[in-house]
């Protein structure tokens, strides 16, 4: 091999390098950063389970669409639920007021089986996944905050949180579908009312 063919490669290797440099720095100047500011719990027996955060962008993109993801496992991890919440959708940078995301989950949830994931999209179709702690004892304040995670569509990680979507749809545990079922919950009320 001859000299040009080390310098062609040395300069494949920055090009490389200065293409991955700016990718980085493209997604830190024009990402949304989703953050939670306030996170709530309320568990009752009779009523189904909800699960609420507050959320602002506090980075320089728009948020086309955030969703709350909920994965709920058995005691063996085998068969897993999944819920997902109405999207919250183009939430500005540094808007005047929070936003809140709502989910309401059926049956009764453990909180300790259950895996909760805030997740965003951008306009680069980036997603931006943070995962919720909770904790009964005041430990999450002893503890530091995870950063947002950026997996864009090349991360086999992208197509992992699209099948938890697709799985929650299947599942016909989305927004959607319970506002389907409580409005057939309420016709089929009515019918009953009126003896028919």
């Amino acid at each position: 091999m001859d000299v040009t063919t080390y310098v062609n490669i040395v300069l494949v290797l920055i090009g490389f390098i200065t293409l991955y440099y700016n990718k980085r720095q493209t997604i830190i100047n024009d990402a949304p950063r989703i953050v939670v500011k306030k996170t709530n719990f309320n568990k009752n027996k009779d009523k189904p389970s909800v699960i609420s955060c507050k959320v602002t962008n506090a980075g320089n993109g728009v948020a086309l669409q955030t969703y709350l993801l909920v994965r709920i496992k058995d005691y063996y991890d085998y068969n897993i639920e999944a819920h997902l919440s109405k999207p919250e959708n183009l939430i500005y940078p540094r808007e005047e007021s929070d936003r809140n995301i709502e989910i309401l989950i059926e049956n009764a949830l453990d909180i300790d089986k259950a895996d909760i994931y805030i997740i965003s999209l951008d306009f680069f179709e980036n997603i931006h996944v943070s995962k919720l702690e909770f904790s009964r004892n005041n430990e999450h304040l002893t503890k530091l905050m995870k950063p947002v995670k950026v997996i864009s569509k090349l991360n086999p990680k992208y197509s992992t949180y699209n099948d938890w979507i697709n799985q929650a749809v299947e599942q016909e545990n989305t927004y959607a579908h319970q506002h389907e079922r409580n409005k057939r919950k309420i016709l089929e009320d009515l019918e009953n009312r009126l003896g028919k």
